[in-house]
């Protein structure tokens, strides 16, 4: 197991390393959403969100002002993957030699990545129907976070406004660089109907307003369960600060973030 993990660090490195010079283009101001709700004080709300690794997804909206809690864990699936508490953010990443994770490439603590998990071939629409006419994406448990927000200080819309501007890249199918698979997919999980309203206004304002040079591929599907993973998946950022794939993936976004955001930015993250 220990080789493992050793083969799979040096792997991050340079895997991580091939992405340094997206991650250091300039961050990408976008729109902020027409279509939200006013900022009102009330009881505490939830937004469920997969962009990639949970690592960098939890790290950042742990620092977004508003946000009072934020829990790494698995969305999409009626229940959890197998494994889930040993799918690390980083074990199922695509190198520059093509080597592909979906197909059970170890976690970070040495566990199987996400086995029979559906890959490309399952492309999805940003609607949530399948593009190829099968469940593709949908059916599969994505990596996800949880963000519970005070929306007296921030709205739904805002936090989909940082989500599309620096804490994923929602042009990449089935994939977020460096890692590949179903399970890094780009998803909301809406908990309602307005939810549900204002992400799928967002993505056609987005579309419309050509924001980025590649198609939209978010899906927006309704949150049917949220499977929290195990501690030591938590916080996994402040517990591993110095590993490779936390610093060269996931820190540009975190840049990006408090260079587009520097007024929604907290220094001390919410717990999670």
């Amino acid at each position: 197991m220990r080789q493992t993990i050793s083969a799979l660090c040096v792997l991050s490195s340079l895997v991580a390393f091939t992405v340094v010079a997206r991650a250091d283009q300039p961050p990408h101001a976008i729109p902020a959403p027409a279509v939200d709700n006013p900022l009102t004080a009330g009881k505490a709300e939830t937004a469920t969100l997969a962009g990639g690794c949970y690592w960098g997804m939890q790290e950042l909206f742990e620092h977004v002002k508003g946000v009072k809690r934020v829990v790494a864990g698995f969305s999409g699936a009626a229940e959890a993957p197998p494994d889930a508490g040993g799918m690390a953010g980083s074990g199922s990443m695509a190198g520059a030699g093509g080597m592909a994770g979906a197909s059970g490439m170890a976690g970070a603590n040495g566990m199987a990545g996400a086995s029979g998990m559906a890959g490309a071939s399952g492309m999805a629409a940003a609607n949530g129907t399948a593009a190829n006419g099968t469940a593709g994406s949908k059916a599969a448990p994505a990596e996800a976070v949880q963000i519970t927000f005070d929306p007296g200080q921030i709205s739904y819309g805002q936090i989909l406004h940082i989500y599309f501007s620096a804490a994923h890249d929602p042009t990449q199918r089935d994939r977020q660089t460096p890692d590949v698979g179903a399970e890094y997919r780009s998803n909301i999980f809406y908990a309602d109907e307005q939810q549900q309203q204002i992400a799928e206004a967002y993505i056609a304002q987005l579309t419309k307003a050509h924001a980025y040079a590649s198609e939209i591929v978010t899906l927006v599907t309704p949150l049917q369960q949220f499977n929290r993973v195990p501690e030591a998946q938590q916080d996994y950022y402040l517990k591993h600060p110095d590993l490779p794939y936390i610093v060269q993936v996931d820190g540009p976004r975190m840049a990006a973030f408090r260079t587009l955001f520097t007024d929604m930015y907290v220094a001390k993250p919410a717990k999670h």
